[in-house]
């Protein structure tokens, strides 16, 4: 992963949007 610049980051920010869109 530390092979991809801002890949966590990307996947944190994914996974919260289906969190509010499955939520809301």
């Amino acid at each position: 992963s530390f092979y991809m610049v801002g890949g966590i980051d990307e996947v944190i920010a994914k996974a919260e949007k289906i969190a509010k869109e499955s939520a809301s």
